[in-house]
Formats: structure tokens, C-alpha cells, sequence
């Protein structure tokens, strides 16, 4: 009975959080892993909208609220109509009558609608639990000269949008965190479009490593711009985590908060340097103790575009790496940038010398050094 009763109070915990505590999924929806895993380890999974069934629930609730219809009439209407019925030849007021009063249907979950005694009674509303809000499946942060919220559905998804007059890539990012309430986080840009069954694959990661606290994956970019490419799952060092961008990461909510991380306001598009807000993140999540790993998984890509802070390798490019590797670093910056510049010339250095380049890092090393 005791364990009864917790398994029932965590169902109400999760319904609360806006999350899909199991059953069969609704008419309109399927059932797909969500990417968020119960304390148990067990991939929980969500509902998403299918869309020819969709189409139908949208023209029940027309009539209904645009027609005035009542459940016998809609049902009518439908079957006159020739429009395919759920489980049976036609459509019945009973099923009209369980779409429209569904909270699901409006972006709730609920729990504790009916008990069953032999038979499944249902209970009156009062004693509904329902999940807090509409839960936000995609937060983005726009940043321009006004301050908004806004919230939209998006091909059935709630998508959060919040505009901010300030500048920065570093501070969007973690505005972000502050809102975001899935149990895993990606961290995306405009330009990157992702890989159907992305989240899926993600999911799948995470339950095969529990004790990864963040996951790196490929994103594909521009062979200029190519700083890394996985190809085998493996543990993240500090040495090597400065060639892996933001939207690789893919990091439980429960470590990032707790960690306390968030993204550097130094650096970044936006901001004074113009590069390496993703590296300073990952080496001060990988020193509190957090685990990082690789897998050799693509979930999206860059669509083709000007980069907002990306201008070419000239004195600037390597003058702010310079400083990134004096905070990535410390009294290795030196050696670490002869490595870097070592590693990538054939790339990096076609317009100017290595020499060039090296001393232009080493300025920046210098300027990090005095805190300028």
C-alpha cells in the first residue's frame, strides 16, 4: 500500500510538471521518447500531434465552438461527412463528448480523472489534478530594443519567445537556462536545423550512459569551419574541450543547475571577444566534478549563412583566441596556443604566416593575463 501510494504521488509530481505519466496517447497524438528520464532511469516519453488525426479534433472543436453544435451533432456531421470514426464505423457522441472535455487538448495534462471500481467511473472536475502550465518544449531569446514575452504553438509544440534589449550570445544563453524545465537541454542557434529523430537519438545516448551529466554530438558545418568531428563515444579532458561549440552539448538540467554554470559575458558574438563562451562553459562544468562524453551521433546541421562574429582568421580571430587560452589555460596558454595553430595551419593560416599568427595569440595571452 505504501508503495502504492508513492508510485501514485510521483505520478502526481510529474503530471504537475507537465509531464506524460504513461497510458494510452490520445486520439490526434502518438507516443515518442521525450529525452527526459525518471529518477529510476526509465526514458519517460511524450505526446506529439499527428497530423491527419489533428485535422479532425480541430474540426470537432470548430463546430463546437464556431457552430454551437452538441456532441450528437458533431458526431452526425462527421459520419455524413464520411469522416473515419477512432475505434468503431461511426462517430458517437460519447467519443465528441471525451475529445472536447479532455484537457489534454489544450495543452494540460491531467490525472486522477476517473477511478476504477470493477468499472471506470468518472470524477467530477474538482478533483482533476492538472499539470501547473503549458510546459515549453522550445524557449528562444531574441534579442533587439524591446523587452516581451510571447507564446505560440508551433506544429504542436509550445514554443516560449522572450525578447531582451541587451547584447550577447553568453547572456542569451543563459536567460535561457533560467526558463528552461526539460529534464535535457540542448542550446541552439538560428542556423542549425536538426536531424529528424534527433531527440529520439539523444535520449537514446543518455539511457545508454546514465552517468554522462552532458553528451557531445556532431553538428555538421562548412569544412572551413570545422574544428571537430566525434567518432567515438569517449570521456571529455580539459585539454581537448576547447574545439566543441554550444549547440554540440546536450546536458541534463538537474547537473547545470546545480553545478551553477553558467555562460561567460566576456566572450562570445556580442560581447568584447568574439569566440569561446562554449569552451570557458564546459572546462568549468568538467572541473565541479561533472561528466562529459562523446558520442559519435550527427543530430543537425548549419545551414549555409554569415556568421555574426566569424570574419575570417585575421588579427583579431587570433588575438581573442589568445585571451580564450589564457582563461582555458592559465601558465600552459603558451604551448597550448603553438598546439592549436600547430594542429590547424593548413586551415588557419593561409593568408598569414604562423609566426603572424602566433604573436598575435601571444598578445592576447598577455592582455587576459592583465585582466584588460
Amino acid at each position: 500500500e505504501k508503495t502504492s501510494k508513492r508510485v501514485r504521488d510521483a505520478q502526481v509530481e510529474l503530471v504537475k510538471s507537465g509531464k506524460f505519466v504513461g497510458g494510452k496517447a490520445p486520439f490526434g497524438y502518438k507516443l515518442v521518447p521525450s529525452g527526459m528520464i525518471s529518477n529510476h532511469g526509465r526514458l519517460l516519453k511524450k505526446l506529439v500531434i499527428v497530423e491527419k488525426d489533428a485535422e479532425i479534433v480541430r474540426k470537432i472543436y470548430s463546430l463546437a465552438i464556431h457552430q454551437g453544435y452538441g456532441y450528437d451533432k458533431i458526431a452526425k456531421t462527421l459520419n455524413e461527412e464520411g469522416i473515419p470514426a477512432i475505434t468503431t464505423d461511426k462517430w458517437k457522441a460519447t467519443t465528441i463528448a471525451s475529445i472536447l472535455k479532455n484537457p489534454i487538448y489544450m495543452g494540460y495534462y491531467a490525472i486522477n480523472r476517473r477511478v476504477n471500481h470493477g468499472s471506470f467511473t468518472r470524477l467530477d472536475r474538482k478533483n482533476w489534478i492538472y499539470s501547473k502550465e503549458q510546459i515549453p518544449e522550445l524557449i528562444i531569446i531574441n534579442q533587439c530594443d524591446r523587452l516581451q514575452q510571447e507564446e505560440m504553438e508551433y506544429r504542436g509544440h509550445i514554443v516560449r519567445f522572450f525578447s531582451f534589449p541587451d547584447r550577447g550570445i553568453g547572456r542569451s544563453r543563459n536567460e535561457a537556462i533560467m526558463r528552461a524545465d526539460s529534464d535535457i537541454c540542448l542550446f541552439s542557434d538560428e542556423d542549425i536545423v536538426y536531424e529528424q529523430g534527433y531527440a529520439q537519438a539523444i535520449a537514446a545516448e543518455f539511457e545508454r550512459n546514465p552517468k554522462a551529466d552532458m553528451i557531445l554530438f556532431n553538428i555538421e558545418v562548412e569544412e572551413s569551419r570545422r574544428t571537430y568531428h566525434i567518432t567515438e563515444r569517449k570521456k571529455v579532458h580539459w585539454y581537448n574541450c576547447g574545439r566543441y561549440g554550444a549547440v554540440s552539448f546536450a546536458i541534463r538540467r538537474d547537473s547545470l543547475l546545480a553545478s551553477g554554470v553558467t555562460f561567460s559575458l566576456l566572450f562570445g558574438g556580442g560581447a568584447k571577444y568574439s569566440n569561446g563562451e562554449d569552451s570557458l562553459f564546459l572546462k568549468e562544468f568538467m572541473s565541479k566534478g561533472y561528466q562529459v562524453y562523446t558520442a559519435p551521433v550527427t543530430i543537425g546541421r548549419e545551414s549555409a549563412g554569415d556568421s555574426t562574429w566569424f570574419a575570417g582568421y585575421n588579427e583579431k580571430f587570433f588575438h581573442d583566441r589568445g585571451v580564450l587560452y589564457h582563461y582555458l589555460y592559465g601558465a600552459l596558454a603558451v604551448p597550448m596556443a603553438l598546439r592549436f595553430l600547430l594542429a590547424h595551419k593548413g586551415k588557419m593560416c593561409e593568408t598569414v604566416s604562423v609566426k603572424q599568427a602566433y604573436a598575435w595569440m601571444r598578445e592576447g595571452i598577455r592582455e587576459g593575463k592583465q585582466g584588460r
